[in-house]
């Protein structure tokens, strides 16, 4: 039997997955206490620091163990906005040095390591972070007696959740970093930190299979969103055969969210707040006016009058006239439309993706699944309006007319879901469907359309697009790096 055919009830009804006990994710120095169930949880600000010492008890390896989860979240929503402006995901509509830095794609926005809900430089640190927290809760776990196991309340569960989302913290920063280091250890090439998250990846799958009947259903969540986790890993590496095998198990309603709240600050969703809110950013140019022809081509078409293509619903982003020109000025402020308050969760698993992962490395898949997304609205992001499907069918062309509106397709769908850089590293260079130009590219008359962009919305050169270097601070303080160990 299939995961995809023995998935629990909530995640063939499309349920949003995340784990009851977990809602009130929080760092230290806030600690979680369950009251009356997992619907009453309170956020305690502690007087004073805790000692490192005072964490090495059982009775708080749960709280430990939802510290992880915290961290990631605060981290991954950091991870969309910040290194989303390096790579044409948002742009810089603010004043601050940091960000445009960073949507400049400046060297000297190495020198940031921030950590998350920091407001400046959130980067490499954000997810160094959860990554870190995985690793010492399983070394705590694996240092007690068996005494001090047995007050632990399954603690094969704690050890799932820890190696999961060091996973995927090693395997979204490998997508965007030139290479990775771990604890202070040598430079590590992307296709080694790869391997490290399938590795992980496989463990945590492990320790979910051995859970207590209590945790089943939320361990068997954990197991799917591994597998499209290690399938992303496995299509980094051009493990074709593995990607299909992990994705196939992968149910189409299948959705993995982090979760955000209203308060405190850093568990809210920061692209909300920050470009719906706020004003410090604003969906890229390359997301605008993204437009499905009657014939099922993909197009970009506001500045064609008389057109009858129809808005895409998966990437909606509204003109805002009352906001004016945003905190930079210049350019008419935009504010997309998929995650609408500051509590708004962020997918970053599906089945929707597991299909696109498997369109992409299986060609002769390729069409059936383009169009099996757009008749079929099921696992759906909340945000996304289901009315408008569905959408036009492709009726395909050559092999490479597929292959480009595939990436296409796959960059519409998962907009603003942590897929971007890795994406865009991946295609460098490649073109994109004939019918789809960026601005600049339709006032210059060029073609074909590349996947980077040189020249800002503002008119300002940037540097040259690719992978983030390892940060300063990591250089300098790694004794196993020099200062030129950039990863370039």
């Amino acid at each position: 039997m299939t995961y995809a055919n023995s998935a629990p009830a909530g995640a063939q009804n499309h349920g949003r997955l995340k784990f009851c006990s977990w809602r009130a994710a929080t760092l230290a120095p806030l600690l979680v206490f369950a009251v009356g169930g997992c619907d009453s949880l309170l956020e305690v600000n502690l007087p004073g620091a805790v000692q490192a010492s005072d964490l090495i008890d059982p009775l708080l390896a749960e709280t430990l163990a939802i510290s992880v989860q915290g961290d990631f979240e605060c981290g991954l929503v950091d991870h969309l906005w910040w290194p989303g402006l390096w790579f044409d995901e948002f742009l810089n509509s603010s004043t601050s040095r940091p960000n445009a830095l960073m949507e400049l794609r400046a060297q000297l926005v190495d020198v940031y390591a921030d950590p998350c809900n920091s407001g400046t430089g959130p980067t490499w640190t954000i997810l160094q972070l959860p990554r870190i927290q995985g690793e010492n809760i399983r070394g705590i776990l694996d240092g007690f007696d068996a005494e001090a196991l047995a007050k632990v309340d399954d603690p094969d569960w704690i050890k799932a959740r820890a190696f999961f989302y060091e996973a995927y913290s090693i395997q979204i920063l490998s997508e965007a970093f030139c290479a990775m280091t771990l604890n202070g250890g040598p430079m590590m090439t992307s296709a080694a930190a790869f391997a490290e998250a399938e590795s992980r990846f496989g463990s945590a799958m492990t320790h979910a299979g051995l859970v207590k009947a209590g945790n089943q259903g939320d361990a068997d969540n954990l197991v799917i969103a591994s597998l499209v986790g290690r399938a992303r890993s496995r299509l980094h590496q051009g493990n074709a055969s593995g990607t299909v095998a992990d994705a196939s198990m992968v149910p189409l309603d299948f959705e993995f969210v982090a979760t955000y709240s209203n308060s405190p600050s850093r568990r809210r969703n920061k692209i909300n707040d920050r470009n719906n809110r706020g004003s410090s950013i604003q969906p890229h140019r390359e997301f605008l006016d993204l437009t499905i022809s009657s014939a099922g081509e993909l197009t970009q078409n506001r500045q064609v009058a008389g057109t009858t293509d129809i808005d895409d619903p998966r990437v909606a982003i509204d003109y805002d006239p009352g906001r004016g020109y945003g905190g930079r000025g210049y350019i008419e402020y935009r504010t997309q439309q998929k995650y609408l308050s500051r509590d708004s969760s962020i997918p970053f698993a599906s089945g929707r993706e597991a299909l696109l992962m498997i369109a992409e490395v299986d060609p002769a898949q390729s069409l059936a699944i383009i169009n099996t997304l757009r008749s079929d609205p099921t696992g759906l992001y909340s945000g996304i309006d289901e009315s408008a499907w569905p959408l036009p069918a492709y009726a395909g062309g050559s092999a490479a007319d597929i292959a480009a509106t595939l990436r296409e397709e796959r960059r519409r769908e998962l907009w603003m879901q942590t897929h971007q850089p890795g994406d865009k590293l991946r295609w460098l260079g490649m073109a994109r469907p004939s019918g789809l130009q960026t601005v600049s590219e339709k006032l210059a008359g060029t073609s074909p359309v590349t996947a980077f962009e040189p020249i800002s919305e503002y008119g300002s050169p940037r540097g040259a697009f690719t992978c983030h270097s390892i940060p300063f601070l990591e250089r300098t303080s790694n004794q196993n790096l020099s200062n030129a160990d950039t990863g370039r």
